[in-house]
């Protein structure tokens, strides 16, 4: 943990894919394999405001840490900058704008979800669960829960000897185990390769939960049945 909270942020290069020999797969931070995702590159930040002036280089500084989106694909990479105790982190709430894209196996891990591969059950260990870095964000901020392409394929699917798992389905269960966590959050929205009609539906519970009204959603009931599937229901 004090590795973490020395941890130092600083401003990368952007979204970008970094292929590796054989698989047709990505290589990104902390020797990780990740699957390539269509998606287009994002520039490297352009730095010149910083030396204008003394005044420009702190409301650009302000800008860049508290205004522009933060992107992250891997749920330790995001975990690690939230418990970063050092340099900006003092300074500008640096998760005060962020999109949220794992693949659909790291947003199981994420919650404390184990999918066995001998049987094909889910349990869940709380104990392990790191939605409290959910719970922890202000409830001021711009969240974005992004979800990958399905052509993520196997490598990004929990379910490890099945086919692909169906986007719809899982994108439930992600919404289903956040959303003890980001119920309070007052600026939600759910982008990526999400369906209209589902993506209304949860965006409707989360303002009836924020205006204290009546909603079709019980969390209990919810993470029963999920605890209940296995790979053969999929």
């Amino acid at each position: 943990m004090a590795d973490r909270e020395n941890a130092h942020i600083t401003m990368d290069i952007g979204y970008k894919k970094e292929h590796v020999t054989g698989g047709g797969l990505s290589y990104m931070m902390w020797g990780r394999y990740h699957p390539q995702e269509a998606r287009d590159p994002v520039a490297s930040p352009n730095l010149s405001l910083l030396y204008v002036s003394k005044q420009v280089h702190a409301e650009a500084l302000r800008a860049g840490w508290e205004g522009l989106k933060r992107c992250f694909i891997d749920h330790q990479i995001f975990t690690a900058v939230a418990d970063s105790k050092v340099g900006v982190s003092q300074q500008f709430n640096v998760l005060g704008c962020i999109q949220l894209s794992f693949t659909m196996k790291s947003w199981l891990k994420f919650f404390g979800i184990e999918v066995h591969d001998t049987d094909t059950t889910v349990t869940r260990d709380v104990s392990t669960s790191l939605g409290r870095y959910l719970g922890a964000l202000d409830e001021k901020c711009n969240l974005e829960l992004r979800f990958r392409d399905p052509r993520d394929g196997y490598h990004g699917d929990p379910f490890r000897y099945a086919a692909t798992t169906c986007q719809t389905v899982m994108t439930d269960w992600v919404m289903a185990l956040a959303y003890e966590q980001i119920k309070y959050i007052k600026n939600v929205d759910l982008v990526g390769h999400i369906k209209t009609p589902q993506r209304a539906r949860w965006l409707d519970i989360l303002a009836k939960q924020h205006a204290e009204t009546d909603y079709d959603f019980d969390y209990a009931t919810a993470i029963q049945f999920i605890l209940a599937t296995t790979s053969d229901d999929l």
